[in-house]
């Protein structure tokens, strides 16, 4: 079957600050994951473009395009006509320019920027009549919307929440910054700690901490394939995540139930993952807003 070629974006811009948040960027920029789906979809044989004309396959940077604009031309110029996005999207990205000439993998910038506000995200979800666990935007000082450390405790006890809590920042990334506070003074000493760092901008959300499993099912939409190649007018779930080995009130691993990973690793490579780490499942995308996705024949592959 021939397929159109396809080239790996990887994070190569720098996070910008969003409102005062920011999420920080992974060492790397999820080029190790990236490298392990060109490496699988090129074993599956699809026609994968890369900038090295022989990419190792200890190599991750042999595999990938920066998602620079410089990057996507070079992508281009090598005959890619699909980019797949294994990058962190927001408005201003140039792939926002890029989709009037490719097909894409990933997602929306503007919709990424949007839902990688957790807060907002939450805030969404409770309109919609879904449960969520209560939380609030906790600052240095009185923010619009948001609490001062100083007044934390008074927040607490407003909106019923009592100990243990979560304090994580609002745009991140694989628990990072995710701290399980038992206490008024830990989560004091947590925020100030997160705050006074900057890594993930100025402010934070202080979260109640629900006790459990956790279970991650992602939902995909109607123009979206399903993994036999049928399309059907309804969304549609990918097999349920089980997430394990909770430390500190964070999951650090993860696992898939249902099915194995389905690709090879490259040999060398470090990473297991055939996805980016902050757990997104990769979504199929679409031209912006004239052309939706056509021949399945032409998608390069799921993960």
């Amino acid at each position: 079957m021939k397929t159109a070629p396809v080239a790996l974006l990887y994070q190569a811009l720098p996070p910008p600050l969003i409102d005062g948040l920011r999420k920080d960027a992974k060492p790397g920029g999820y080029s190790d994951g990236g490298a392990d789906i060109a490496f699988a979809l090129r074993s599956a044989g699809v026609n994968v473009v890369t900038p090295a004309p022989a990419p190792d396959a200890s190599k991750a940077l042999d595999w990938v395009f920066p998602d620079t604009a410089e990057g996507i031309r070079s992508a281009g110029a090598a005959g890619a006509s699909v980019l797949w996005a294994n990058t962190v999207l927001f408005e201003g990205h140039p792939l926002e320019t890029a989709m009037v000439d490719f097909d894409i993998v990933g997602q929306l910038p503007a919709a990424m920027q949007a839902f990688d506000d957790k807060f907002e995200t939450n805030h969404l979800l409770a309109k919609a009549g879904l449960p969520v666990a209560r939380s609030f935007l906790l600052s240095g000082t009185a923010k619009e919307n948001a609490c001062a450390l100083a007044d934390v405790e008074d927040a607490c006890t407003t909106r019923g929440m009592s100990f243990p809590m979560i304090v994580k920042p609002v745009r991140g990334r694989g628990s990072q910054g995710v701290t399980l506070v038992e206490s008024l003074g830990a989560l004091r000493d947590a925020a100030t700690a997160l705050i006074a760092a900057a890594t993930f901008g100025d402010m934070l959300m202080v979260e109640e901490f629900l006790d459990g499993d956790e279970m991650t099912v992602t939902l995909m939409p109607p123009a979206s394939p399903r993994p036999d190649g049928s399309r059907a007018p309804t969304h549609w779930a990918l097999p349920p995540v089980y997430r394990f080995d909770q430390r500190g009130g964070s999951t650090l691993q993860r696992r898939r139930s249902g099915h194995r990973q389905q690709h090879r690793n490259r040999p060398g490579a470090t990473t297991r993952s055939g996805h980016r780490g902050d757990d997104r499942q990769l979504r199929l995308g679409s031209r912006a807003g004239r052309r939706a996705h056509r021949d399945p024949d032409r998608l390069p592959g799921r993960s």
